[in-house]
């Protein structure tokens, strides 16, 4: 059985959390770190008691280069301090135990000694005592954003580097596909075969005003697959930009995607 959530809708997390409440095939919900600097958001969490499974962008992409090409070492302690926070604060209030963040890796020719630098960068988040175990997920698209892309090499060899690496934080892959490229593991089996050993994540997107949507086949196929590979992570559904007239129906769908995963 995988762990499956649902991303939220950040400006309407209110409504989201009390539906979520009230239905129990979908195991939590992913939402943007900011989320937990909110003491009503936090207070809602608790109160509904929920699960928080992926907490993304904790640290947003331009934080992130400006940080790698930064001159200044005195103000990284402040930097890690902040990060830490919000960590300690999701999994105090939401068990989390998942962080992902953009390493905008098809860029790190822009940075001097870039993958080094993000290496030290990983290095000192794996390192938080609060929670005291947990994942930092790099993210990686498939198939590649764009034909000349080193975005999954660059996160192999990351995730590769650091496997050995003594810390309470482990660092593990989130995978990203779209239904516009209508991939399916038979087709990108290839692909996906050698992330497997670090794989943890795998976010369905799908774009609601474009009446995008997941398929009951496709899904059913994808965990079918996953259980052939003895895959152990966390499916997530994220509907994109989803008005909250559409969340009854949104739910409805996700809660039976999720029970193919079960």
């Amino acid at each position: 059985m995988l762990t499956t959530a649902i991303k939220l809708a950040d400006a309407d997390w209110s409504l989201w959390l009390e539906e979520l409440s009230r239905q129990e095939d979908i195991d939590g919900f992913e939402c943007d770190a900011g989320l937990f600097l909110n003491p009503d958001f936090r207070d809602a969490v608790q109160r509904y008691g929920l699960n928080c499974h992926h907490l993304r962008e904790l640290l947003p992409s331009d934080a992130t280069a400006a940080f790698l090409t930064a001159d200044d070492n005195n103000a990284l302690p402040e930097f890690y301090s902040k990060i830490f926070k919000v960590m300690r604060s999701a999994y105090q209030n939401a068990q989390t135990t998942v962080f992902s963040l953009p390493l905008r890796l098809d860029r790190l020719d822009e940075v001097p000694n870039g993958l080094n630098a993000i290496t030290v960068f990983l290095e000192q988040l794996l390192k938080a005592t609060i929670p005291p175990k947990y994942t930092i997920l790099i993210p990686v698209r498939i198939p590649r954003p764009f034909p000349e892309s080193l975005e999954e090499e660059r996160a192999l060899q990351l995730c590769g580097a650091l496997q050995d690496f003594q810390a309470p934080g482990s660092l593990k892959l989130a995978l990203h596909l779209y239904p516009e490229e209508n991939i399916l593991p038979k087709e990108a089996d290839a692909t996906l075969r050698p992330v497997l050993p670090f794989l943890h994540t795998i976010c369905f997107h799908y774009f609601i005003p474009a009446q995008e949507t997941l398929f009951d086949d496709e899904q059913a196929t994808w965990a079918e697959w996953l259980r052939n590979a003895d895959f152990h992570g966390q499916v997530i559904f994220c509907p994109d930009s989803c008005p909250a007239p559409q969340l009854p129906e949104i739910l409805r769908h996700a809660r039976h995607w999720a029970r193919e995963y079960r």
